[in-house]
């Protein structure tokens, strides 16, 4: 396919998609014929808190039909690797931090146990993007994810959960 060869993953397969397996991107899957891939990260609706951690998202990502990742496994160490694209000149670090109820979230934040992995390499040559399936507006004193709260070397914020 066209974007095979036109977009590069950078990444470590292993640093951002957690499931053993399905792990590659789906794109570079010699078995799957992938046009446009999706990158997704959960939302509260298909949050792992199923048999083994796991969700609907998971289903679609070892049938290779999504790329997910943003599964939050450990909430004392939130360590967050961005997916790495190139195409071209073009370089971009994708971060995903999927549903985790609001308060944990919150609470892990304020503890310093949100660490966003900047890339390694001409680390300011990356436009940062970070999708995050969060209340964005105060619903109660922990209930909603502050924008300070986040790295300022972000270029743009993709909110998910917003319902007003």
């Amino acid at each position: 396919p066209l974007f095979r060869s036109a977009v590069e993953f950078l990444s470590e397969p292993k640093t951002v998609f957690k499931s053993p397996h399905f792990p590659l991107v789906n794109y570079m899957s010699p078995d799957h014929n992938i046009s446009m891939p999706v990158f997704s990260i959960h939302g509260n609706h298909d949050d792992p808190a199923g048999h083994g951690g796991h969700s609907a998202m998971d289903v679609l990502s070892v049938s290779g039909l999504v790329n997910y990742f943003g599964h939050v496994q450990d909430i004392s160490s939130i360590e967050v690797f961005p997916i790495l694209l190139r195409k071209g000149r073009t370089k971009l670090a994708l971060y995903g931090i999927g549903h985790v109820r609001d308060e944990r979230l919150h609470r892990a934040f304020l503890k310093g146990n949100v660490k966003l992995q900047r890339p390694e390499e001409d680390t300011d040559d990356w436009f940062n993007i970070l999708t995050i399936h969060q209340n964005r507006r105060k619903h109660g004193l922990t209930s909603y994810i502050p924008e300070q709260f986040l790295a300022d070397f972000l270029d743009l914020v993709v909110w998910g959960h917003e319902h007003d």
